[in-house]
């Protein structure tokens, strides 16, 4: 899988965080087992820090489905985080690094032609409704 442009919301500063989010979760699919705590880590924080950014431009333009929205972002961390952590603690009868990888590339995608392509019409209809 690679970033293309179909994946661009046409908020730049989402647009650009969204590419860095995706380069990271490409780089678990080119990962060994080593460092891989660190990896999963790094990839979370990572997350958070754009889903604070993403909500704050929601709340910024008054998007009427930000809780809503937010509940996704909760829903993922939640998920990736238990199943990262059940293969650091248990490995081979919890999920394996490549359910992990696909999970993260599939929620991502679909979240961004989704959820995030929504929100950033919501934007742009409010924007010529007020000019």
């Amino acid at each position: 899988m690679e970033w293309s442009a179909d994946l661009e919301i046409g908020i730049e500063q989402i647009d650009e965080q969204h590419r860095r989010f995706f380069d990271f979760v490409m780089d678990l699919r080119e990962s060994d087992d080593t460092k891989l705590d660190e990896k999963f880590e790094f990839l979370k924080n990572y997350a958070l820090e754009h889903f604070d950014a993403e909500e704050a431009f929601m709340e910024a333009h008054e998007y009427p489905r930000l809780n809503e929205h937010a509940q996704l972002h909760v829903d993922f961390i939640r998920k990736y985080s238990d199943m990262a952590r059940e293969f650091l603690e248990f490995g081979s009868p919890g999920p394996d690094l490549d359910s992990i990888r696909e999970m993260a590339e599939t929620w991502l995608v679909n979240h961004i032609s989704g959820a995030d392509a929504d929100y950033a019409k919501f934007t742009r209809e409010k924007r010529s409704e007020n000019q």
